[in-house]
């Protein structure tokens, strides 16, 4: 994709409408593609992309990201599991990855909408009133711009829900749903024994602010199933050894937290 195409594709809206931009206007985004592609050569694009849809990812974390689906997954069949997807911001960056992939797939499982979880209402009640609509058709008019919608595959529910269906192994799973430590807990040990040996499980919001990712990171991301954990920002990733529990051997091993009440957010 040239520098002058994302300057374009940058100014149409994250609603999926499309805006002529000023002359002034086509210069700054020119301005801001550059410094992207200077500080951040190899995912300068989705960054560019992602950063007219509202979410919740420094560029670092989103660099990151787009390294992890890159360099992580394998170049056939490559498996992505998104929990909490908002409205596309962090999608496009794994979604980026898998381009030029040999049938790449990004699972992205959210809500999409009003949810009776307590944490989902405070963060996202008031967003959701100033922009009324379908969020789900949010996501997808996001991905769509972006040229994606053959790599994103939006699932509409809770995160448990989906789980207890789920049968495929994944090469990298990125939790960033529901932030009370139960319900990460259980996303946590719901969605990882489903990672393959040698695959990636990354959580977003570790840090003193939300207790719930950083609680999990500390207590259960750790050895002898996972390598050492590794940091950007408040992102925080590490590869399942060789050795841990695979889909084959380990499914049903762990427990899962008794939170059948609780409803996944989106960051």
């Amino acid at each position: 994709m040239s520098l002058l195409k994302s300057v374009y594709r940058f100014r149409r809206q994250a609603d999926g409408k499309f805006r002529v931009p000023s002359l002034r206007g086509a210069l700054n985004h020119w301005r801001i593609a550059s410094g992207l592609r200077k500080d951040f050569p190899d995912s300068w694009r989705w960054l560019l992309l992602s950063s007219r849809v509202h979410g919740f990812l420094a560029l670092s974390e989103g660099d990151q990201l787009f390294k992890m689906a890159r360099d992580y997954t394998p170049d056939n069949n490559p498996v992505v599991v998104e929990i909490g997807s908002w409205k596309g911001k962090s999608s496009i960056l794994l979604a980026g990855g898998l381009v030029g992939k040999e049938n790449p797939r990004l699972f992205c499982i959210d809500p999409f909408g009003p949810s009776d979880d307590p944490e989902y209402r405070k963060t996202y009640g008031s967003l959701l009133t100033e922009s009324p609509g379908d969020l789900e058709q949010v996501f997808r008019s996001n991905i769509s711009i972006c040229g994606l919608d053959h790599i994103a595959i939006p699932l509409r529910g809770l995160s448990s829900e989906h789980a207890a269906q789920w049968t495929q192994p994944i090469d990298l799973l990125f939790i960033d749903g529901n932030h009370e430590y139960e319900a990460v807990l259980e996303d946590f040990m719901q969605w990882s024994r489903f990672v393959r040996p040698g695959g990636v499980v990354a959580l977003h919001d570790v840090g003193e602010y939300y207790e719930g990712p950083t609680r999990v990171v500390s207590e259960h991301l750790q050895a002898p199933r996972f390598g050492p954990v590794h940091r950007l920002e408040v992102l925080a990733w590490a590869v399942k050894k060789q050795d841990s529990p695979s889909v084959a051997s380990g499914v049903g091993r762990f427990p899962l937290v008794n939170a059948a009440n609780l409803h996944r957010g989106a960051r």
